[in-house]
């Protein structure tokens, strides 16, 4: 056999993906050439790589978002509630006092702005914000890369006015209704109402010492550090979910 063709057998031999080849050299002379087996190991770590290099690259993204370009997105308002109790304020204890409990026009229409006026304390914020408050998302649709919350005082004042309009309106209900009781759906949601506010009460327990005259009515409230409700309202306004309203973004 020629030195060529037998060269040639050679390279086969290496290049073959067999990993036993038979040859046969220049004297007619039969030989195996055992080739090593290829791994597959340099395969699968580059895979390993691959897929490593992409999560990194996913997690420098994702912080780029959020720590370089977001703070120069203009959002509707701040992100924080105005919590600070920046505001001065005395409470009105005096039982003749009334002006904004009892029925009427201008009563009714007040209690209605501080509740369904301000969108009944619904916002609609940025999940990133849930997420860094370890806050639980909601269900409800609103724009994609949000969640829907209600700032709790609008529930609170919702059961409160709940509460002044089943006092007011009690004899005209029992004149209907005069079976009216605890298994009505209105007066039970009513009654959901009182032990919600009295959580509230119970869990933000107001240490504010008040003295009294010579009766027990403990009316005489010296100032108060309160939260601006304005700067509340304010930021729910900002914030305020729109129902069913269409996914986008609003920044």
């Amino acid at each position: 056999m020629s030195q060529s063709r037998v060269k040639h057998e050679l390279d086969y031999a290496l290049l073959s993906p067999r990993s036993v080849v038979d040859v046969e050299d220049e004297d007619g002379l039969h030989d195996t050439i055992h080739r090593p087996k290829q791994s597959a190991r340099p395969s699968f770590w580059l895979v390993v790589i691959i897929i490593s290099f992409v999560e990194i690259a996913h997690v420098l993204l994702y912080a780029c978002w959020h720590f370089v370009f977001t703070p120069f997105i203009s959002l509707p308002g701040p992100m924080d509630l105005p919590s600070a109790y920046n505001i001065s304020q005395t409470f009105t204890a005096n039982v003749s006092d009334l002006s904004l409990v009892h029925s009427s026009p201008d009563t009714d229409s007040y209690w209605s702005s501080i509740t369904k006026g301000a969108n009944n304390g619904l916002v609609s914020l940025p999940t990133r914000f849930a997420y860094s408050h370890n806050l639980e998302l909601s269900g409800l649709n609103t724009t994609a890369g949000e969640s829907v919350f209600q700032v709790d005082a609008f529930h609170q004042l919702h059961c409160l006015a709940r509460i002044r309009e089943m006092i007011i309106s009690y004899p005209s209900l029992l004149k209907l209704n005069p079976n009216l009781g605890e298994k009505d759906r209105y007066y039970q949601h009513t009654l959901h109402c009182v032990d919600y506010l009295r959580q509230t009460i119970m869990c933000n327990a107001d240490l504010t010492l008040v003295s009294t005259g010579q009766d027990l009515e403990f009316d005489h409230s010296p100032p108060r550090q309160c939260r601006d409700w304005d700067a509340v309202v304010g930021w729910v306004e900002a914030w305020k979910w729109i129902p069913n309203e269409i996914a986008g973004n609003k920044y």
